[in-house]
């Protein structure tokens, strides 16, 4: 559970941010349909994955990440660490920078982009009137994206590597993977899914697992133990009844993957984390 000390956070229709003191813990894989950018004003971001590839962040790195792929971060807390996070509607990026706009994923150090990225931070702190400020937050984080944007024109990086076409998803894996998320909780078969695309088997494989950074089978995992967090905490299902009800063949299937991935069994994690609900907000998304 990652945990934070709340400085300053705020929703748009076009973008929404947070401000994190003392952040440290461990953030779940997860994705959302917003681009993700990470800012380490101060202190450091040990271990951040996206899809298969693992990077560590200091003062004055940021990072990308693009729509719909996972990712995850695990962080030793630190008193000096702060980290604004931006989640970026694509729309709006599209509207700004035109649909064929390509940025480098991952990690990237460029002292004129940080210098936008504390220039928001500095607004967004200040106390003003809410019409300035919003006017104060889109100026640099337009800056942001607009220097983003010019420097990935200047890599040679930037075709192979742009939150556009390439890295979005392949139309098949695209059904493929909006298939699992309609019957996760059934018994898919590979053939089943297979079969949806005109893609060879192997073909399929690579890319999914290229994407997501995990195999077709974990990923319908993910899927049911995520599902189970919610059963552990929000209801009193006993646990052989929330095993059956998200696809596993009995409770100790479910025991078993569930310790494997969170480190812990779902009685310690329903024991944990029911009485502090509100933690729940306490994460990236």
């Amino acid at each position: 559970m990652i945990k934070y000390k709340f400085v300053e956070a705020n929703v748009d229709a076009n973008f929404k941010y947070l401000i994190q003191k003392e952040i440290g813990g461990r953030i779940e894989p997860h994705w959302h349909n917003e681009i993700e950018l990470n800012y380490v004003k101060s202190g450091k971001i040990d271990y951040f994955q996206i899809s298969d590839r693992i990077y560590s962040l200091e003062k004055g790195d940021f990072i990308v990440v693009n729509s719909e792929v996972p990712h995850s971060a695990r962080i030793k807390y630190r008193k000096e660490n702060v980290v604004l996070t931006i989640f970026l509607v694509k729309s709006y990026m599209f509207s700004l920078l035109g649909r064929d706009s390509k940025f480098n994923l991952g990690k990237s150090n460029s002292k004129k982009i940080a210098t936008f990225f504390e220039d928001f931070i500095e607004v967004a702190n200040n106390e003003q009137n809410l019409i300035n400020k919003k006017m104060g937050l889109y100026g640099y984080l337009n800056l942001i994206l607009y220097e983003m944007y010019s420097k990935s024109k200047d890599t040679e990086s930037a075709g192979d590597e742009s939150l556009i076409q390439k890295k979005m998803m392949d139309k098949d894996i695209k059904v493929i993977k909006e298939f699992i998320d309609s019957h996760y909780l059934e018994d898919i078969s590979l053939d089943d899914l297979f079969s949806l695309s005109e893609l060879s088997e192997s073909k399929i494989r690579k890319e999914f697992k290229s994407v997501f950074g995990m195999t077709i089978y974990k990923y319908i995992l993910f899927r049911r133990l995520n599902d189970a967090k919610f059963q552990l905490l929000e209801t009193d299902l006993k646990i052989k009844d929330i095993a059956i009800q998200l696809g596993f063949y009995d409770a100790k299937s479910f025991i078993r993957n569930f310790k494997n991935y969170y480190k812990m069994t779902p009685q310690n994690f329903r024991k944990k984390n029911i009485g502090n609900k509100k933690n729940k907000n306490e994460n990236f998304d």
